[in-house]
């Protein structure tokens, strides 16, 4: 049983510790025309050759001010991507908002911490279900029979359900 649990906790661990590179505050990206963009996300500017660009994040929207003053916002949302221009805007001479947009690293869209804590929560109740199934059983139903045990295949069925609550939990903190 002890091994179990710590099979258990260090799959947990596994789980939580992903790694995930990231870039600095001041990178170069490539642009499609070849040459090379600095990215400064300190100052909020993406500098070309002979241009500046100021964005600014809000939710999941990137808004961009080119240098003749001219704004472009770029919004990704579950129906796709959205482009707004001002009034005036060159979409045939100013720089594609969307090779802008892909300069940058995406809006983080932060999480509800109700359902992180329902994730959590499902984590440790499927965990609790695999490991103790037999605890579980006499919580539910064991308390009011005397002399009674379960069956083997009631707690495969237990366990087989706190597999499944776990995957919830996992599934409700990726996505």
């Amino acid at each position: 049983m002890n091994r179990k649990i710590a099979v258990l906790c260090m799959m947990l661990l596994l789980l939580f510790s992903a790694c995930k590179q990231q870039r600095g505050s001041v990178y170069e990206v490539p642009a499609p025309n070849g040459s090379v963009f600095t990215v400064n996300m300190e100052n909020n500017t993406i500098t070309g050759s002979r241009e500046a660009y100021h964005f600014d994040y809000q939710d999941s929207t990137i808004t961009f001010r080119y240098p003749n003053g001219q704004e472009a916002s770029w919004t990704q949302d579950e129906n796709g991507i959205t482009i707004d221009y001002s009034d005036g805007f060159d979409v045939n001479t100013m720089m594609d908002v969307s090779v802008l947009a892909n300069m940058l690293p995406p809006p983080v869209q932060e999480k509800p911490l109700v359902g992180f804590l329902l994730a959590m929560l499902s984590l440790v109740l499927g965990a609790l279900t695999v490991i103790f199934p037999k605890k579980l059983w006499y919580a539910l139903v064991g308390w009011q029979v005397k002399d009674m045990v379960p069956s083997k295949t009631l707690l495969c069925v237990y366990r087989i359900g706190g597999v499944v609550l776990m995957l919830v939990g996992i599934a409700a903190l990726i996505f």
